[in-house]
C-alpha cells in the first residue's frame, strides 16, 4: 500500500510540474472591427485622453477612401483629419454639473498591422480643470445611422485616485443606442465597502459552486478520523475534531489567499488552462489522500497544498477586482475572509453528521475510499466541461 501511495504521490508531482509549465500570462486582445475605445487619464489636476478606432470604421462616418479601393491609407486619413476631428468633437463631451466640456484634439498617430490600421487621436479637456468625483460622458460616435451596431467603450487607462496605471483591459463604460450618456466614477468606493463586497463575493464563490462544496467536504471527511500509519480510525473527542477542523479550514483559507495574491499583484498570471488544471489537480490530490493517506503528509499539510493550488485556480477574483486593483490588499483580505466563512458554514453543517457516523464500519470505505473515485471522475469531467463548453 505504501508503494501505491508513493506512485500516486509521484504522479501528482508530475501533474503539478506540467501544470506549472503552463503558467503564462494571457496575451492582450487586439481591437476588433466595429469597436472604438476612449482611454482617459485622470489626475488630481486634469483629465486627458485618447481615442482608438480602425480607419475602416472612421470611413463609415467620414468618407476617407479617396481612390475607391476599399481601403484607407494614412495619407487619405491625413487629408481629411480636420473633418474627423470636427465629427468627433461634436459627439464626445464630458459633463460636470450643468457644464458640458468639449474635447480639444491635439494630434493623432497610427498603429497596428497594415490590414487593421488604427488611429490614436489625443485630446484634452482644457475647460474642465480638476476632475470631479463623478462625471458624465456623452458619446455618440457612428450613431448617426452609419453603424448603429458599433460598440464604443471607455477605459480609465490611469487614475491617481484609483491607484490605477496602464489599464488596457478593464472597461468602465460601454455605450450604445439608448446608452449615449453614462456616469463615470473617478474615485474608489470606501475601503469598508470594498472589503464587504469582496467578502460576500468570496462567500458566494464557494457556496454557489457544487464542485467547490464537494472539494471542501472532501477536505473535511477525514477530520473525524485519526491516521494510523496509512490507515484511518475513528476519533473519540468532539472537541479535538472541532479544533482540527478549525485548523484545516484556516490553513486552506490562508494558503488560498496567499497564492491568490500572486495574480492580484501581477506577480504571476496563470493562463485559463493552467488555472483550471490546477483546480482539477487539487481535487485529485484530495481524493488520493482520502483513498490512501500520502506518507508524511498531515491533513493540515494537505489543506495548505490544496488551498494554494485553488488560489491560482479559476475563482474570478482578479476579474472582479477590476478598477480596484490599486486597493488589492483590502479586496484580497475581504475575499479571503469570505472564503473562510463559507468553509466554516460548510463545516458547521457537515461535521456533526460526519461525527455521528464516523464509527460506522463502512465509513472509511464509503466516505474516504469509494467516494474518492467519483470525486476524481468529477474533477476530470469538470475540467473537460470547462474546456469544451466555456
Amino acid at each position: 500500500m505504501i508503494r501505491f501511495g508513493g506512485i500516486l504521490a509521484r504522479s501528482v508531482a508530475y501533474i503539478l510540474f506540467l501544470t506549472l509549465l503552463s503558467l503564462t500570462a494571457a496575451p492582450a486582445q487586439a481591437h476588433r472591427p466595429g469597436e472604438s475605445y476612449i482611454y482617459v487619464d485622470v489626475s488630481d489636476a486634469e483629465m486627458t485622453g485618447r481615442f482608438h478606432i480602425r480607419l475602416v470604421d472612421v470611413n463609415k462616418a467620414v468618407s476617407l477612401d479617396a481612390n475607391g479601393d476599399g481601403e484607407v491609407s494614412e495619407a487619405e486619413y491625413d487629408a481629411r483629419a480636420p473633418e474627423v476631428y470636427r465629427y468627433l468633437t461634436e459627439r464626445l463631451a464630458f459633463h460636470a454639473g450643468r457644464a458640458a466640456h468639449r474635447v480639444e484634439i491635439s494630434g493623432h498617430s497610427f498603429f497596428g498591422p497594415d490590414d487593421a490600421r488604427q488611429v490614436d487621436i489625443e485630446f484634452a479637456l482644457p475647460s474642465l480643470g480638476p476632475p470631479p468625483e463623478t462625471i458624465e460622458v456623452e458619446y455618440r460616435f457612428l450613431y448617426d445611422g452609419s453603424d448603429p451596431a458599433h460598440s464604443p467603450m471607455l477605459l480609465q487607462a490611469s487614475n491617481t485616485r484609483l491607484k490605477l496605471e496602464d489599464n488596457e483591459a478593464m472597461v468602465s463604460l460601454v455605450f450604445g443606442t439608448q446608452r449615449e450618456r453614462l456616469a463615470l466614477s473617478l474615485v474608489p468606493p470606501p475601503p469598508g465597502e470594498i472589503f464587504r463586497g469582496f467578502a460576500l463575493d468570496g462567500l458566494f464563490r464557494i457556496l454557489s459552486k457544487p464542485i467547490r462544496i464537494l472539494a471542501v467536504l472532501a477536505l473535511l471527511l477525514p477530520v473525524v478520523m485519526l491516521r494510523s500509519g496509512t490507515a484511518w480510525q475513528a476519533r473519540g473527542s468532539a472537541r479535538s475534531v472541532a479544533a482540527d477542523a478549525a485548523v484545516v479550514v484556516t490553513a486552506f483559507s490562508l494558503a488560498f489567499t496567499a497564492t491568490l495574491a500572486l495574480p492580484a499583484f501581477d506577480l504571476m498570471a496563470p493562463s485559463k488552462l493552467a488555472s483550471q488544471a490546477l483546480f482539477a489537480t487539487s481535487i485529485v490530490l484530495l481524493a488520493i489522500d482520502n483513498f490512501r493517506p500520502l506518507p508524511r503528509l498531515r491533513r493540515v499539510h494537505v489543506a495548505l497544498i490544496v488551498g494554494a493550488l485553488q488560489g491560482l485556480g479559476p475563482n474570478g477574483f482578479v476579474d472582479d477586482l477590476g478598477l480596484n486593483r490599486g486597493f488589492a490588499d483590502i479586496a484580497l483580505g475581504g475575499f479571503g475572509v469570505g472564503v473562510w466563512v463559507a468553509m466554516v458554514v460548510i463545516a458547521g453543517v457537515a461535521l456533526p453528521l460526519l461525527y455521528l457516523v464516523r464509527g460506522a464500519p463502512l465509513y472509511e470505505k464509503v466516505a474516504l475510499r469509494y467516494a474518492s473515485v467519483p470525486l476524481m471522475l468529477g474533477a476530470a469531467l469538470w475540467f473537460v466541461g470547462e474546456r469544451v463548453f466555456a
